[in-house]
């Protein structure tokens, strides 16, 4: 049976989030924190879990642009 457009779409989403928690699961509790106050500020009580899930789609892209970023400048740092 095909799949609906919707269902396609739901899947790649959760992929993304996915992808986006493992970045963020490597990351220090200090940046999560950050991460939860920039994407979750009236939930901070939230796990790192439950801020992922909670992003809206159209902030997921930057979302993981900026955890890419934090993991690409730790690995500058640490060849330096």
């Amino acid at each position: 049976m095909m799949r609906t457009f919707n269902e396609i779409e739901d899947e790649f989403y959760r992929e993304v989030r996915d992808e986006l928690l493992r970045g963020l699961e490597t990351r220090p509790e200090t940046q999560q924190l950050l991460f939860k106050r920039m994407y979750a500020h009236e939930h901070l009580e939230w796990t790192i879990e439950e801020t992922v899930a909670n992003i809206a789609r159209d902030d997921l892209s930057w979302a993981m642009s900026q955890v890419r970023r934090a993991i690409e400048k730790e690995n500058d740092d640490a060849n330096r």
